[in-house]
């Protein structure tokens, strides 16, 4: 992988090599397709990725062939916003294409801010800093990935080599992905349901900081929800539940929506 000398995108000669670095669902992987180095949107977008080098995971091509497979109705040149596996929904498409060749800087930032907002989204540091906290109206769903493993008891007797412990590992990268998987596919129907406000997934303990500042710390609910209208005005969802009670949190989301 090679960086480009005017700019902080990172080249990559094909789909493997981008996917790679597709890791945390929480940060924003934007990839640009282009023929050559010679094309006027690449200037654009090296002048973008130089603005932006530590907020989006940024990356470009020279050999936009070797990702027809994924990209198979993309023109080239084309700026894609990628969406890792956990934040994309079902039947939601995978990525989101800016091909504008006059583009401007500012034409770039406004499709990245926009489309790096999936139809449910997952807190992270930098996309609440970025993104997030200039969104409204916006609800925040928060869920504890910990609460089953909490409810459990683990005995490990006796010692233990190196092939187990990576089997543990593994073990708990399933759970905790599915866990993420699962919170997500029920909110899903209701940013559906609610296309004008934009939801947001967040793991509790990574985001000790938002659940004191919503006053949060005392809840014993699995699933806390707080929404924010347009004038920053907050709602939050108090009722404590063992589970996902999605009747629940639509009622509570409509009156939301509608004002109550």
């Amino acid at each position: 992988m090679l960086k480009s000398r005017s700019s902080k995108s990172k080249e990559v000669n094909n789909f493997k090599q981008f996917n790679v670095n597709v890791k945390k669902p929480t940060d924003t992987y934007i990839i640009g397709l282009f023929n050559d180095d010679k094309t006027s949107l690449f200037s654009i977008y090296n002048d973008f990725a130089s603005k932006y080098p530590d907020d989006f995971h940024i990356y470009h091509t020279f050999k936009p062939n070797e990702f027809s497979k994924q990209f198979n109705s993309v023109k080239v040149p084309s700026i894609i916003v990628y969406y890792h596996d956990l934040v994309a929904t079902k039947n939601e498409a995978r990525y989101r294409v800016f091909d504008k060749e006059d583009a401007t800087v500012s034409e770039i930032e406004q499709f990245v801010m926009q489309k790096a907002l999936p139809l449910v989204g997952h807190l992270g540091e930098k996309n609440r800093k970025l993104i997030y906290e200039n969104v409204k109206p916006l609800c925040y769903i928060f869920y504890d990935v910990d609460a089953e493993l909490k409810s459990r008891k683990f005995k490990i007797i006796g010692s233990f080599n190196l092939d187990f412990v990576v089997v543990i590992v593994i073990f708990l990268l399933l759970f905790f992905n599915s866990d993420i998987a699962y919170v997500r596919d029920k909110v899903a129907p209701m940013a559906k349901k609610f296309p004008k406000i934009r939801f947001v997934i967040a793991n509790e303990t990574e985001n000790a900081a938002l659940i004191k500042d919503f006053y949060l710390e005392e809840s014993n609910s699995e699933t806390n929800v707080v929404c924010i209208d347009e004038k920053s005005k907050r709602y939050r969802f108090d009722k404590e539940m063992d589970d996902f009670d999605e009747e629940e949190i639509v009622e509570f989301i409509g009156k939301f929506n509608s004002g109550k």
